[in-house]
């Protein structure tokens, strides 16, 4: 996929072309933050963007140390390094250590398969705070801790920042995940030091003084020993891993180990006697004596080969003494330890632990506090399913549900508006985009984690869309005072007009790239409609509540009918289901049921009983949404968006947040403020029936509020997406508001009705019939008859001379007939295909697609069946 800075040029210069001269500034920077949405978590893998945010991965948990000292908040709105919000930690360790370990899945400690990480090299995040701290991950149930009753264990092992001393302003820090080489000491802060950290004294301890404090000359830190032992005195230290005793029996993993390297110097030249393994471990003790002068040299200590190296303990040690030439008084200084044929497991396929904080009470006696923000691993996620977020958020109230939702019927339309821009362009970026929400369909659709029927809820967690599990994401939130999780029953329910929305794409993605999982998951959605929802006359609104508590509504919405008809209506094309036709049938028979036809306009459906027309408030959508789905330009009901401009219009509206009047539609006749959704809505199905100058004028409005602020909000600020309404908790006239946040559904719709495409009827092969015949310039009409065999006539008119080109692909999308290639006039044309390729043998039954081309720029195609 293109990077976000070449996809930004591309789009510039595309719809310079696609637009044929018209302003594009707008759709292309609406455009643009469809496609900052598409790539808003594919190139990092966070541990923490914002609170709860779709792309955070690994969550706090607290289970180590003196975990009844430590605080954690994720929604720190004051002073974030970016974003709505920042991490804070609290730990204040009283005796040894307190820490916070960010896990993948929840509260993971080895008992479930843990992130693929694969790819990453580099950890890193921003930090700002007081104390001084270390930053680790991986090493989850990784030797020399290793606990056998659990089933797994991070294939990482641990990796450190060493410690670090926090600064007031914010911070980038990063981890280096690429050197494997096994350190023992780097520097004191290093992130390499691999656990022997633990200095353990040997019984002359009162004879040092150890630290690690000491430069090496070169900027960085070293090991000091002091030795003031004397001529008969001895001692000695070893590095054990942090939390290990000289009693402990688990140890590294060193096989493979052939030496150890290490630079050294003496104040005053003399001998050190160094260790490696203590008695218990595999190796048992090892030593080398060596002459140190008072220069920094590197040392080598080589290890036998035919030593057992599997459990070591005492990974590095000194031995002085005046037996062995130890000068008195002599400062010995150790730098840049590490063994030369062990390495660290590197395999970040299984990553449990994503982040470790950790505070010692050494080095934090009155605690540490700790910001944190954007942390991530730098791991190309491009392959991974995902739906995008329908809302771009703020911290206030309002915004606590929508975070991390990504709504079925906002992707379903994110599909089919980068079909169309597929369609426009060729441009394989949009139809990668288009295949990458189709592949979440299907899966969600397959993978419910509580339902096996093959429902959509209503929305899922934007980021990564598959659980540890494989069960899908469903969205919710964090609420960090109580530590509870809290998921919307709006979104765990499944609405009939969302489902319809996912088969729609779904079949626009099949008639353009012939896969037919995704016409396979069209019917799934199809059917579960009408087994569960379909009535005499439509069908019902569909299931409300929890995964145990699901109720089926009764009440009957027109919009999701008007969906519900188209997408049976093509569904029927394409497989001559008689099912899908009676269906069909049924939901047009609903939706002209609730025509008003005293003041000339639809009802938004019935009350609980399925009867009874609802009419507490008139919605705009469904006068505009019948001319789109019934393709009728011309009869009595396209007079419903006639009373829509009359009773939902609000012309020259004054908005608190614009300084600008605004003319655009409310979202019903409760008229407060201005919906944009519904006005680009409203603005192509006057396109539709030929209305062009009225649809400008709503353009001019929505292109008004795309490129100037409202509140000073951050994320209002992009000049490229369209927001949901003029201000927040815009009334509706039913129980939900809308609110002044950027949003995809207003987006696609602005940029679907700019290019004067129906998404009821869009796909970028075929681009079925997009309107009247009267307003474009040729039409294919449906072969006949279909199914058939062995042959069939093709049929088409043109409203001027023309070259045509016709040719029949197969299921695959290979052209096997090349059936005409001619210009003809004005006027109706038919062709016969006899079901022969161009050898002139006959083809096996299947599914065939006719296209039609003409030199003006005319496309379309359809479907048919040849049945032996």
């Amino acid at each position: 996929m293109l990077n976000n800075f070449f996809t930004s040029i591309f789009l510039i210069v595309i719809f310079s072309v696609i637009t044929c001269g018209q302003s594009t500034t707008s759709v292309d920077s609406a455009s643009a933050h469809l496609q900052d949405q598409m790539n808003q978590y594919h190139t990092g893998a966070f541990v923490y963007v914002d609170d709860n945010a779709g792309g955070n991965i690994f969550t706090p948990s607290i289970y180590e140390g003196e975990y009844n000292h430590v605080s954690v908040d994720q929604a720190v709105t004051s002073n974030p390094y970016a974003g709505r919000s920042c991490l804070k930690l609290v730990l204040t360790p009283q005796s040894t250590f307190a820490d916070v370990n960010f896990v993948y899945p929840d509260k993971n400690i080895g008992k479930l398969t843990g992130y693929n990480l694969s790819g990453a090299t580099q950890l890193s995040f921003f930090a700002r705070g007081s104390g001084t701290v270390e930053f680790l991950l991986g090493g989850q149930n990784r030797p020399p801790f290793y606990n056998d009753t659990l089933p797994k264990s991070d294939g990482v092992d641990l990796r450190s920042s060493g410690f670090i001393k926090l600064a007031s302003d914010w911070q980038k820090y990063t981890l280096d995940l690429t050197d494997t080489r096994f350190w023992v000491y780097l520097d004191s802060t290093a992130g390499m030091n691999n656990r022997f950290t633990q200095p353990v004294y040997m019984d002359s301890m009162q004879y040092f003084n150890f630290s690690y404090g000491a430069n090496d000359g070169s900027g960085n830190r070293c090991m000091r020993l002091y030795w003031f032992g004397g001529s008969k005195a001895w001692g000695g230290v070893f590095l054990f891993p942090a939390e290990a005793t000289w009693e402990s029996k688990s140890g590294f993993n060193l096989s493979g180990i052939t030496k150890i390297k290490f630079k050294a110097k003496i104040s005053t030249p003399g001998k050190v006697k160094f260790l490696f393994g203590r008695a218990g471990d595999s190796c048992d003790k090892l030593t080398m004596t060596s002459s140190l002068t008072s220069n920094w040299q590197w040392y080598e200590f080589s290890l036998p080969s035919n030593l057992n190296y599997s459990n070591v303990t005492g990974g590095f040690g000194f031995y002085f003494g005046g037996d062995i030439g130890t000068p008195n008084y002599s400062y010995t200084y150790i730098d840049s330890v590490y063994y030369e044929g062990a390495t660290l497991a590197n395999d970040f396929s299984n990553l449990i632990s994503g982040l470790k904080v950790s505070a010692t009470k050494a080095l934090n006696p009155s605690g540490a506090t700790i910001y944190l923000d954007n942390i991530q691993y730098n791991k190309n996620k491009l392959s991974e399913l995902r739906f995008c977020q329908s809302f771009i958020c703020g911290s206030d109230t309002i915004d606590m549900t929508l975070k991390n939702r990504a709504d079925v019927y906002d992707n379903a339309l994110l599909l089919i508006t980068n079909l169309q821009l597929y369609k426009k362009t060729q441009s394989p970026v949009f139809l990668n985009n288009a295949k990458h929400i189709g592949d979440g369909f299907v899966y969600a659709s397959a993978h419910d984690r509580y339902f096996a029927d093959g429902r959509l809820r209503n929305s899922y967690m934007c980021g990564d869309l598959i659980y540890y599990n494989g069960s899908t994401r469903l969205p919710g939130w964090m609420d960090t005072a109580a530590n509870m999780w809290y998921e919307d029953v709006s979104c765990l329910s499944t609405s009939t007009g969302n489902i319809a929305w996912a088969g729609l794409a779904l079949t626009s993605l099949y008639e353009t790239t012939l896969d037919a999982a995704y016409l396979n998951c069209a019917k799934t959605l199809a059917d579960w409609c009408i087994t569960n929802t379909a009535t005499n006359c439509g069908f019902t609104g569909g299931f409300s509540g929890s995964d145990t508590s699901q109720i089926k509504l009764k009440w009957k919405s027109t919009e999701h009918n008007i969906d519900l008809y188209a997408l049976f209506t093509r569904l029927t094309t394409l497989t001559s289901s008689a099912a899908y036709n009676t269906a069909a049938q049924s939901a047009k028979n609903f939706v002209l049921s609730m025509w008003n036809s005293s003041d000339e306009y639809f009802w938004t459906g019935t009350k609980e009983d399925g009867v009874t027309p609802n009419t507490q408030a008139v919605p705009l959508d469904v006068q505009a949404w019948y001319i789109m789905s019934f393709k009728d330009f011309n009869s009595k009901y396209i007079n419903g968006l006639a009373w829509a401009k009359e009773y939902c219009l609000q012309r020259n509206y004054k908005s608190p947040n614009y300084s600008d009047p605004i003319t655009g539609f409310s979202f019903s006749n409760i008229k407060d403020g201005v919906w944009f959704e519904g006005t680009a809505q409203a603005a192509l199905a006057s396109k539709m029936i030929d209305n062009d100058k009225f649809a400008d004028s709503l353009f001019t409005s929505i292109e008004y509020v795309q490129t100037h602020n409202a509140v000073p909000a951050y994320y209002n600020l992009n000049y490229k997406g369209i927001v949901a309404a003029d201000h927040d908790n815009t009334k509706t006239g039913f129980d939900w508001d809308y609110h002044n946040r950027l949003h995809i559904a207003p987006t696609c719709w602005y940029i679907m009705a700019k290019l004067g495409e129906n998404p009821y009827y869009s796909s970028a092969f075929i681009g079925t019939d997009k309107s009247t015949p009267a307003r474009y310039d040729n039409l294919l009409y449906n072969n006949y008859p279909n199914p058939f065999n062995p042959s069939t006539t093709i049929s088409f008119q043109l409203k001027e001379t023309s070259e045509v080109t016709v040719n029949i692909y197969n299921s695959s999308g290979r052209i096997i007939r090349h059936l005409l290639k001619d210009t003809k006039e004005a006027g109706d044309h038919s062709i016969v295909w006899n079901g022969k390729n161009d050898k002139g043998t006959s083809v096996s039954s299947g599914i065939y697609i006719f296209n039609l081309t003409t030199n003006n720029g005319f496309h379309v195609a359809k479907q048919m069946s040849l049945i032996k």
